[in-house]
């Protein structure tokens, strides 16, 4: 939005993108945008589109609920490795890199922590849920 009322003041798009220092081509499409429609940058989403679609979300968020053995994998407590594997097969056939697959599954609401051992309490939780050894 503060990149559009730029435009809309005259600025060229070359020095929009520096002091917002994002892409020349970013700042072309949003003068593209907004000079077919003046209120198409609302209704245009932002950024890069998801991998996945709403209900691939979904059914991955039960799969990794379900933990690695319900999913064909050799251990339960799910890694990064074997994320990125699952999101390769059948239904999502959806090829990412640990980055964004990490980006993926903090959008859904996961998060990787690796157990703090002086939290006693978080700690057999922990054990208690199988989450780790």
């Amino acid at each position: 939005m503060q990149g559009v009322r730029m435009l809309r003041r005259g600025i060229s798009q070359s020095e929009v993108a520096r002091r917002l220092e994002v892409s020349r081509q970013s700042v072309f499409a949003w003068a593209k945008v907004d000079e077919v429609n003046k209120m198409g940058w609302r209704s245009t989403p932002l950024g890069r589109p998801s991998s996945l679609e709403k209900e691939e979300n979904y059914k991955l968020q039960r799969m990794l609920r379900k933990g690695g053995l319900r999913n064909g994998f050799d251990k339960d407590k799910w890694s990064l490795a074997m994320v990125v594997e699952l999101l390769e097969i059948w239904p999502f056939h959806c090829k990412l890199s640990r980055t964004q697959a990490m980006r993926l599954l903090k959008e859904l609401g996961f998060s990787c922590e690796k157990p703090n051992i002086e939290d006693e309490a978080r700690f057999a939780k922990w054990q208690r849920l199988g989450w780790i050894d």
